[in-house]
């Protein structure tokens, strides 16, 4: 499954036509503050990022991350705190 993370002037919605030509189910999250997740811009926090992601994302056995500008800054601690599931380009676990 693909996680997605946009950048910072979007949302999750900015992945909706991506999604579409993936291999694989995917996800895309909203980082608080932007689409439908409340936040406040001001105190914006990768750990509130990534303590949101984790909650959010959906129970699977592999991710595949991919963040878009302030998205990559995000998931690589995310990628940190879930690496029992990350996978690599060639689907093996990490």
């Amino acid at each position: 499954m693909f996680l997605l993370v946009h950048g910072r002037h979007a949302g999750g919605r900015v992945w909706d036509d991506v999604i579409s030509f993936l291999a694989l189910p995917a996800f895309a999250v909203d980082l608080p503050g932007h689409g439908s997740c409340p936040g406040d811009l001001a105190t914006l926090s990768f750990a509130e990022g990534v303590r949101d992601i984790v909650a959010e994302s959906p129970v699977a056995e592999r991710l595949i991350l991919v963040g878009h500008s302030l998205g990559a800054a995000v998931i690589l601690p995310l990628a940190d705190r879930l690496a029992e599931r990350i996978v690599d380009e060639s689907g093996e676990i990490f």
